[in-house]
């Protein structure tokens, strides 16, 4: 990402990107990903900044 943004990527079971997006660090607080058109199951939500990088699992369960 450009210097002094964050890009969070959201990864499937198979490492293929389902979700991205590159925000400006020093505007948010919080944000929201839309995971509704994501199949339920195991993902990685990766997050790349300046001088930092970590991913975590997440679990997508929808009701139905």
């Amino acid at each position: 990402p450009e210097n002094g943004n964050v890009k969070l990527s959201v990864y499937d079971i198979n490492g293929k990107i389902v979700r991205s997006v590159e925000l400006n660090a020093d505007s948010i607080l919080y944000y929201d990903i839309d995971v509704a058109n994501l199949a339920s199951g195991l993902y990685v939500l990766h997050f790349y900044g300046n001088a930092t990088e970590f991913g975590t699992p997440v679990v997508i369960m929808h009701n139905k």
